[in-house]
């Protein structure tokens, strides 16, 4: 759960980073929103391959924006099912996300997916990211960051009215972003990496 709400399948996906202290479990790092960790071994039951890690009861893995990650046993069993990927997705809302994404340009779209990816990101960070596209001054990267918060009304900031800020993809955006702007992507790099069938009988008859 993420903030209180059930999240997708597609966002429940883990890696298993290292061990923490003298080998008193594993910390474990959330693909998609980078939430961090730590199991001990001895809520672990059984490793299963070639991915699967059982524990010894059923429980809840809670994860907020400030980075907080806890488990919590379930008393009674979950209340639902984990939603599958579409399931979460309000028609109305994909419809309105996707067409702010059609009114941004590619710096836009860059820094857009670089929050998703990331989650949070400071001033600092996006500065940073702005001057890899060429966006050398802090002002005009604080303008160019504004002018999207404006343009897709999908972005909220801690203090609105500092200088400084951390800045995060308002809940309910998430999942659809994460789907329009890096699972579409991935998909489409997957079908360019295919060899076509004339590419495969003129390797096959040099």
């Amino acid at each position: 759960m993420m903030n209180g709400k059930l999240i997708a399948r597609s966002r429940n996906s883990w890696l298993i980073v290292e061990e923490y202290g003298q080998a008193d479990g594993i910390v474990v790092l959330n693909k998609i929103t980078n939430h961090e960790g730590q199991i001990p071994y001895d809520s672990i039951r059984e490793w299963r391959e070639p991915n699967m890690v059982i524990l010894r009861a059923q429980v809840n893995v809670n994860i907020a924006q400030n980075g907080r990650f806890e488990l919590s046993p379930f008393l009674d069993g979950p209340e639902t099912e984990m939603l599958t990927e579409g399931e979460e997705f309000l028609p109305e809302r994909f419809e309105f996300v996707r067409n702010k994404l059609k009114n941004l340009n590619e710096k836009e779209t860059k820094l857009l997916t670089e929050l998703v990816i990331r989650v949070k990101m400071t001033t600092g960070e996006i500065q940073h990211v702005c001057r890899s596209f060429g966006i050398l001054d802090g002002y005009e990267a604080g303008t160019f960051f504004t002018q999207l918060m404006i343009t897709t009304q999908l972005i909220e900031k801690d203090d609105p009215h500092k200088v400084t800020f951390t800045a995060w993809i308002k809940d309910g955006f998430v999942p659809i972003l994460e789907h329009l702007l890096l699972h579409s992507q991935r998909k489409r790099l997957t079908m360019d990496c295919q060899p076509s069938s004339s590419s495969v009988t003129e390797s096959e008859n040099p």
